[in-house]
């Protein structure tokens, strides 16, 4: 199990909350390929490490900077692969931009 799938369903757990008002305490992650369900319990300290990435991700937009992107073999599964660009990390977002409306 990864970080990314337990903050993922956090954050998800998070959006629940807001929209029915009602705590939720536990989660389970099923994994396909294992066939195996994980339970997760919702920590305090789970759902400020999500708003804390939040808080990140806000500050790389309104600075108008994407972040370094750390390649691995998990890149080449990844179901945002097309949308996270890796080999082209390091460029402002403008610098993105105009490069993407360049080569339209």
């Amino acid at each position: 199990m990864s970080d990314e799938d337990v903050l993922q369903l956090v954050a998800q757990t998070i959006c629940l909350e807001e929209m029915f008002c009602f705590p939720i305490h536990y989660g389970a992650i099923y994994y396909a390929t294992t066939k195996r369900r994980e339970e997760i319990k919702i920590t305090a300290e789970l759902k400020q490490k999500v708003k804390d990435y939040f808080i990140e991700m806000h500050s790389y937009f309104q600075n108008q900077h994407i972040p370094q992107v750390k390649k691995s073999k998990k890149c080449q599964q990844c179901s945002l692969k097309e949308l996270c660009i890796p080999e082209d990390n390091g460029k402002s977002v403008l610098e993105y931009i105009h490069l993407a409306m360049k080569e339209e």
